[in-house]
């Protein structure tokens, strides 16, 4: 099963939807530089059809200190969806929870 995060608490969109998965990572840098990761509802790391959404949009200076952290991370130890799904907790975009799983390969 892929990584995905189970929230402590459900997000306010939706009282039950606490478990999400990265379903979409976008970088972009011209026009304007900005990254998008989306997370969709989940079970165990299954996206749910019409499973509720979580947006996360940075941009400006935000945006380019986390491609420079990306571009020089190391993905053996921890890999890229972890460290978004990490980096959306510790920005206080995502609640805390416990994120479980393993890469997605397929």
């Amino acid at each position: 099963m892929s990584e995905h995060i189970t929230l402590d608490n459900a997000i306010h969109v939706d009282p039950g939807a606490t478990v999400f998965s990265i379903s979409v990572f976008h970088i972009e840098r011209h026009p304007s530089i900005q990254v998008i990761i989306g997370l969709q509802e989940s079970d165990e790391g299954v996206f749910i059809k019409a499973g509720k959404h979580i947006t996360v949009t940075v941009t400006g200076d935000e945006a380019q200190t986390l491609i420079r952290q990306l571009n020089t991370l190391d993905f053996s130890v921890m890999s890229l969806e972890k460290r978004l799904i990490t980096w959306c907790q510790s920005n206080s975009y995502l609640g805390t929870g416990a994120v479980s799983g393993t890469p997605d390969i397929s």
